[in-house]
């Protein structure tokens, strides 16, 4: 709907924007309080880029289909890392 009020680079910068703090939130609760911010900005600046070009794949295609499988798949990589990382403290 911001696409009908603006220009697509605003919208698309908007929308990663706020996809991002989302993230700040939810990567600050998982970490270290030590580590806490600095990591969980420089994570999201990473969430802020993918954002960015989900975002423009949605109004490329017009679907939300290759966004979200991308999105899914990103997901899945995260988890495993994650797992991988852990797997001494869970195993």
């Amino acid at each position: 709907a911001l696409r009908d009020l603006a220009p697509t680079w605003v919208a698309v910068t908007v929308s990663s924007i706020g996809f991002t703090f989302h993230h700040v939130v939810v990567l600050g609760s998982f970490l270290r309080p030590s580590d806490r911010w600095p990591a969980a900005l420089g994570l999201s600046a990473c969430v802020a880029v993918a954002g960015a070009i989900w975002a423009a794949l949605y109004h490329r295609t017009g679907s939300i289909v290759g966004p979200w499988i991308s999105h899914v798949l990103a997901d899945v990589a995260v988890i495993v890392v994650g797992f991988d990382m852990l797997r001494g403290y869970l195993c």
